[in-house]
């Protein structure tokens, strides 16, 4: 009878002293899984826009950190401010390729950062297919990606 009695004693008088503990501390902080991952790249794919004009393309600001080309795929590391919506992330070009051997072809990464007011610097891995700007039979074309300094050559 004893034993019993001096368990659910233990038993109060740490629940009471763990009581006690939580009022002192500070409150948890909870991070949903994408702040956890924002300073991770995390991967989208996406097709190639075309647009008349690419001067009336005003979007939010983005930071190309890299880009390359990966057989049909243009894979552009990039960073940016925001993590509280998801921001959209289109590629276009005016379908004017410059007359040269190869060809080129400007293009503009547009950002859509959904009106997100969140400070938080979130790193991203864009991939685009690039079949769909494939031009003549010369198998190489040269892009101007804006804000990136270097021209890709993607070869077909």
């Amino acid at each position: 009878m004893r034993i019993p009695v001096i368990l659910i004693s233990i038993a109060l008088l740490t629940a009471c002293a763990s009581k006690k503990n939580v009022a002192n501390k500070e409150p948890e902080v909870s991070y949903t899984p994408e702040q956890l991952l924002s300073s991770r790249p995390t991967v989208e794919n996406f097709g190639v826009s075309k647009t008349e004009d690419l001067a009336t393309l005003k979007g939010d600001p983005v930071t190309i950190n890299s880009a390359g080309i990966k057989g049909d795929e243009l894979v552009l590391e990039v960073s940016f401010r925001g993590l509280c919506t998801n921001h959209g992330f289109n590629l276009y070009h005016t379908g004017s390729y410059a007359e040269s051997m190869p060809p080129q072809l400007g293009m503009v990464l547009y950002h859509n950062a959904q009106s997100d007011e969140c400070e938080t610097i979130t790193n991203k891995q864009l991939k685009y297919d690039l079949t769909s700007i494939r031009y003549g039979s010369s198998g190489k074309l040269i892009i101007n990606l804006s804000g990136y300094e270097r021209q890709l050559v993607y070869e077909y």
